[in-house]
């Protein structure tokens, strides 16, 4: 398999650049299915053909208050079986083409079933250099609500135990990312040369849109503290980014 198979996976973690790889596709006439099995932030719009749209901040918050009174295993169970349902529901409109779709490690380890669905896919693993960028970025969308730049982010203490779990989410997606690779079937796309232009994705593009989060370090009241707790993470799990 290789780059000019004509459907795509996007997998990546959070703030890596997954929607702006998307959107150049989109841009190219491909059908984007978007984040179809993000059961968290995101409902089907039932159309000809079905995509992926952000549901509004105040739903995900309410989606994040039923998770935390119910705890985060027993509502996992209720978010697997949504990601199941959306999963048949792709298997039927799965070989539209051209065609892409964002896959989140979140929903494959609620429903891991899921991937078998995106086996005839090349799998575009976009990665971000700036490892405690991207996790500072993901703290505060997740805060807010605010994936979609729909409000300036304010200031936040970053609690250390969610950061971990980011952490380790983050880990996790790059480990798979090492298998599809080296399996040959994806490549690594580079965050940095994306937003330049300058990533090889076998057609030219340009890209206009600005980075949400111009000065990350502004907007974390604890740096200090989730800096050292990450530099610590990193010497725990023998990490060398």
């Amino acid at each position: 398999m290789n780059m000019e198979h004509i459907n795509k996976i996007i997998f990546g973690g959070p703030r890596s650049g997954t929607k702006l790889l998307a959107k150049i596709f989109q841009d190219q006439g491909y059908h984007n299915f978007g984040e179809f099995f993000n059961s968290f932030s995101c409902e089907i719009v039932h159309d000809s053909i079905p995509y992926a749209k952000r549901i509004s901040r105040e739903e995900q918050e309410k989606i994040s208050d039923i998770r935390t009174k119910a705890g985060i295993y027993n509502d996992d169970y209720r978010h697997a079986i949504t990601v199941r349902e959306r999963a048949r529901l792709f298997d039927n409109f799965k070989s539209i083409t051209p065609s892409i779709v964002t896959i989140w490690e979140a929903s494959l380890k609620l429903a891991p079933e899921t991937f078998k669905l995106t086996d005839d896919r090349f799998v575009l693993c976009i990665r971000r250099k700036n490892r405690l960028d991207q996790l500072l970025s993901r703290s505060i969308t997740k805060v807010h609500f605010n994936h979609d730049s729909e409000l300036e982010s304010e200031p936040i203490t970053i609690n250390l135990k969610t950061f971990e779990f980011h952490f380790q989410s983050l880990v996790y997606t790059e480990q798979l990312q090492e298998q599809i690779v080296n399996l040959g079937r994806g490549k690594i796309i580079d965050f940095d040369k994306l937003i330049s232009g300058t990533e090889d994705l076998g057609f030219p593009y340009t890209v206009t849109t600005k980075d949400q989060h111009s000065n990350l370090e502004t907007l974390v009241l604890n740096l200090d503290e989730v800096v050292a707790k990450y530099n610590k993470l990193k010497d725990w799990y023998g990490i060398k980014w």
